[in-house]
C-alpha cells in the first residue's frame, strides 16, 4: 500500500501577495501525483486550511480536488491543525465538508486492514478534554497532553504496522514511553511531545505544524511563509507501507524565493525565481549610487516575476558618551579632546599627535 502524506498547505494563506490559485497550486499537484501514480491513500497532517473560517473560494477548491481523489477511489484522511480547529468544544473546524476519515478534537484510528493502523492525531488543546477553566495554563496544558497520550496508547494495535499522521509540537527529549512530561508543556500555548517516544512506539511517525522538512518528524509546509524558508526543499512524502520505506516528492508548484545580496551570483540561463529581494548593508559614506541601485533591480526583474524590494541598509554612526566630573562642553577645547583621548584609550604618541595637532587648528583659528 502507499500512502501520500502532505501537511500545511495553508490554503487560503497567500503569503507574498500571490494569487489564490498559485499559492494552493501544490494541492492540485500532489492529487495529480497521486492518481498518476496510482497512490492509494492520500493523508493530510493539519493545516489543510489556513483560516478556521475559509474563504468560499478555498472550501470548494479543497472539495473539488480531495473529491477528485474519491473519484479514482484513492482514499482521503487527516488531522486537524490549530489552522483548522474550531478551538472551543463545541465549534466546527475548517475542514466539516470533507469526505473521508478527519480526525477533529480528539484522536482516531483508521485501521486499514488488520495488518496497518493509521493514528490520525489533531492539534491537541485544553478544551477538547474537558479541561477546567479555573486551572492555570500550565495545569490545563499537563491534563491535556496526559489525556491525549492515554487516547494515542488505546489506538495502537501491538500486532499491526502502526502509522502517527498528526499535527503537533514536539521536542527530541530522549524518551522511550508514551508518558506524562511536564517540563515539555510550554512553547508559547502549546502541548508539546516527547517526539522520540512517539517514533519508538510507531512504526513510522509524519507530522505537521512546523514547516521546515529537515526536523525529525515534520513534513514540511507546501510552500514558503517567509523568507527564512527560502532555501528549503518544499515536499511531501510516499510512505510504502510493504516495507515502510518513504520517498521524498519535491513540489515543482511551490513558490521559488531568491533572498540575494552583494554576493549572489545570477545565471540568466538557471533557475526563475517567482520572489526576489535584495539587502545589503554598506557603512556610512559607502551608498551605492541610484544607478547601481536601479541596475540591481533590473537584475533581479530578468531573474524573477516580482522584485519584493532592493533594501541598502546603511551602518549608523553611533556618537559616544565620555563621562566626566565635568562636562566636555564646559571644558576648555584642549581639555575635552584630552578627558576623550584618555576614555578611548588611544597609543600614547597617537593622542600626543592628535593633541598637538588640534592646539595647531585652535591657534590658526584665531
Amino acid at each position: 500500500m502507499k500512502i501520500l502524506i502532505a501537511a500545511d498547505l495553508h490554503i487560503g494563506a497567500n503569503k507574498f501577495k500571490t494569487t489564490d490559485e498559485k499559492w494552493a497550486e501544490p494541492l492540485e499537484e500532489l492529487v495529480r501525483y497521486a492518481i498518476d501514480n496510482k497512490v492509494d491513500m492520500v493523508a493530510i497532517a493539519g493545516d489543510l486550511f489556513h483560516h478556521r473560517r475559509p474563504t468560499t473560494w478555498a472550501s470548494e477548491f479543497v472539495h473539488r480536488y480531495l473529491g477528485l481523489l474519491e473519484a479514482f477511489d484513492i482514499e482521503v484522511v487527516g488531522a486537524d491543525g490549530n489552522h483548522d480547529d474550531g478551538v472551543a468544544a463545541d465549534t466546527v473546524s475548517a475542514t466539516w465538508h470533507l469526505n473521508g476519515r478527519w480526525a477533529s478534537k480528539k484522536i482516531v484510528r483508521h485501521q486499514e486492514n488488520l495488518d496497518l493502523n493509521i493514528v490520525l492525531m489533531p492539534w491537541v488543546t485544553p478544551q477538547a478534554y474537558s479541561a477546567k477553566s479555573e486551572w492555570t495554563l500550565q495545569e490545563q496544558l499537563e491534563w491535556a497532553q496526559s489525556m491525549a497520550l492515554a487516547a494515542i496508547k488505546e489506538q495502537i494495535i501491538p500486532s499491526a504496522k502502526n502509522v502517527l499522521i498528526g499535527h503537533a509540537m514536539v521536542s527530541y527529549a530522549g524518551g522511550t514511553e508514551l508518558a506524562h512530561s511536564p517540563n515539555l508543556q510550554w512553547a508559547g500555548k502549546d502541548v508539546v511531545f516527547d517526539y522520540d517516544a512517539l517514533a519508538k512506539n510507531f512504526d513510522a511517525v509524519f507530522l505537521g505544524h512546523v514547516h521546515d522538512p529537515e526536523q525529525l518528524g515534520y513534513v514540511g509546509s507546501s510552500q514558503p511563509t517567509d523568507w527564512g524558508d527560502a532555501d528549503q526543499v518544499k515536499r511531501f512524502v510516499v510512505l510504502d507501507t510493504s516495507d515502510m520505506s518513504t520517498e521524498s516528492i519535491p513540489y515543482k508548484s511551490a513558490l521559488k524565493l531568491l533572498d540575494a545580496n552583494e554576493d549572489t551570483q545570477l545565471d540568466a540561463g538557471a533557475i526563475h525565481y517567482d520572489i526576489a529581494r535584495y539587502r545589503q548593508d554598506v557603512p556610512a559614506g559607502a551608498e551605492p549610487s541610484p544607478e547601481a541601485v536601479a541596475e540591481i533591480r533590473e537584475n533581479l526583474s530578468k531573474a524573477a516575476d516580482v522584485v519584493e524590494s532592493v533594501e541598502i541598509n546603511v551602518e549608523r554612526v553611533v556618537a559616544q558618551r565620555v563621562a566626566t566630573e565635568t562636562p566636555l562642553a564646559a571644558m576648555v577645547p584642549v581639555d575635552a579632546v584630552d578627558a576623550y583621548l584618555r576614555h578611548t584609550s588611544v597609543d600614547p604618541k597617537l593622542a600626543k599627535g592628535v593633541r598637538e595637532k588640534f592646539q595647531t587648528v585652535l591657534e590658526s583659528a584665531k
